[in-house]
């Protein structure tokens, strides 16, 4: 057994007997009990399916319920688990089956066993298979040991400043790092409470506070979409007033917080969102924005301690390109069952940042920049500026290959109501606010937009929109 369960072991033994996890259907369990109904979850699977350690399992969670027992239960077997999201395409269930190539697959109502003939030496002591899908749409099996994942957590739980008093609301899906190891695993390391909340709809914004509150949470833990939705859809005078009284802190991850969803969510809750940076391949959460440069609205985040961070200067003059050293870093990534490259160090982590007095701001992508007449174009800066502009309720800038034209840029907007007035708007807004280079050459507006199945933006579909 691994030295981290063992200190896991401990955390489980010194608060058996407090609340780790509250279910939508009022069901709580202890620590005890999550560790014991773990391991007979364990036991059955091992006796079912005839798991051993090293072995890899292709699961799609139904709930908080599900999700515990398969993460524990790996953690007693010493198998992998992979999560994948129940609303997967049968594509993306077997571009991931032929990366992680699993000895079991549970999918929703299937069971799938896979040839046992393979070599699972290399795998022992591996536990969680992240599918990332990155900037392609196509998913990238990152894995990573037991021992770095749960020191990760202890290490977010302690940059959080996680403890016995922590009730957080967990939203976020169970299928990738945030909602496993923020939203999880990070709390209950410090004996804390998770409190399992309803899955987020695109009008959940609506009664997510309030259900926060009635069901005594103090943490929240969000995506900036939740938090647009929070804005624009809680009406409860009574909600707004308890909110700053009850909510102590508010994490936002797994995307750039808006400049304008900033200002809009700190004057309705009177709650400073706190930007949550990570990076899947060392280790996930990276860094946390303290309260004090939230509320200032200066986007700089603190690093955990465990991390190095450093900056390096780019040839082509764009800036200088976040590089993270870690010691939770993953496993490798996985191709067709066995383990390819591991991570480099420092890592490159593709993020063009800035740094002072040991705090960073992250101020771009690489690979997202826009080339027009010799200037270099953020979408993250351009989309920015755009969720200040009143009825904006989501945007996303890609660029594109017009020809002999160039690289060109779409700008997706998707509005709270699109009415002409609201259109009109948006574009007396656009050529007000941004510099003629950095104007879009088209303007798509758009229901909603879309997203890949760990609930970030799906860029490669919206290109796939643009009628050059």
């Amino acid at each position: 057994m691994v030295a981290s369960l063992v200190l896991w072991e401990a955390v489980i033994a010194k608060h058996a007997e407090r609340s780790a996890i509250e279910f939508l259907d009022g069901e709580q369990w202890t620590y005890g009990q999550l560790w014991a109904n773990a391991q007979q979850f364990a036991n059955d699977l091992r006796a079912r399916h005839g798991l051993v350690p090293g072995d890899a399992v292709l699961v799609q969670y139904r709930g908080a319920r599900q999700a515990l027992l398969h993460l524990f239960g790996a953690m007693h077997g010493g198998w992998r688990v992979c999560p994948i999201s129940s609303t997967a395409p049968s594509r993306y269930i077997q571009a991931a089956s032929d990366l992680v190539r699993p000895k079991l697959s549970l999918l929703n109502d299937a069971v799938v066993h896979e040839p046992s003939n393979r070599d699972v030496a290399e795998h022992l002591g591996g536990f969680l298979i992240a599918l990332s899908s990155g900037s392609t749409g196509q998913p990238k099996a990152i894995q990573h040991s037991l021992q770095h994942y749960l020191a990760s957590a202890v290490a977010f739980g302690n940059l959080s400043q996680f403890g016995t008093h922590t009730r957080l609301y967990h939203v976020l899906p169970w299928v990738y790092m945030a909602g496993i190891l923020n939203a999880c695993l990070a709390v209950l390391s410090c004996g804390g409470t998770v409190i399992e909340g309803e899955p987020f709809q695109a009008m959940g914004g609506a009664t997510l506070a309030l259900s926060a509150l009635r069901r005594s949470a103090n943490t929240l833990s969000l995506v900036p979409t939740m938090a647009s939705s929070m804005v624009f859809l809680t009406r409860n005078a009574d909600v707004l007033k308890q909110f700053p009284l009850q909510i102590q802190q508010v994490q936002c991850t797994s995307a750039p917080i808006p400049k304008g969803l900033r200002e809009q969510f700190l004057a309705k809750f009177q709650a400073p969102l706190r930007d949550c940076y990570g990076i899947t391949e060392v280790g996930g959460p990276v860094s946390l924005q303290t309260e004090e440069d939230a509320r200032a609205m200066n986007d700089f985040s603190v690093p955990a301690e465990a991390y190095t961070i450093g900056l390096a200067a780019r040839d082509d003059n764009e800036g200088s390109e976040l590089m993270v050293g870690s010691p939770f870093s993953m496993m490798g990534y996985l191709e067709a069952g066995s383990l390819a490259a591991s991570v480099a160090q420092p890592f490159p982590t593709g993020d063009l940042a800035e740094s002072e007095f040991g705090r960073i701001r992250i101020i771009g992508r690489i690979k997202d920049l826009i080339i027009r007449g010799g200037y270099n174009i953020s979408p993250q800066y351009v989309e920015s500026v755009v969720s200040q502009c009143a009825g904006v309720r989501e945007s996303a800038v890609v660029g594109y290959d017009a020809g002999l034209a160039g690289e060109r840029m779409a700008l997706f907007v998707s509005l709270w109501d699109d009415t002409a007035a609201a259109r009109s708007a948006l574009q007396l807004y656009l050529a007000a606010e941004l510099q003629s280079v950095e104007q879009a050459d088209k303007v798509i507006v758009l229901a909603e937009l879309p997203r890949l199945y760990n609930g970030k933006l799906d860029k490669p579909s919206l290109r796939a929109m643009i009628n050059v």
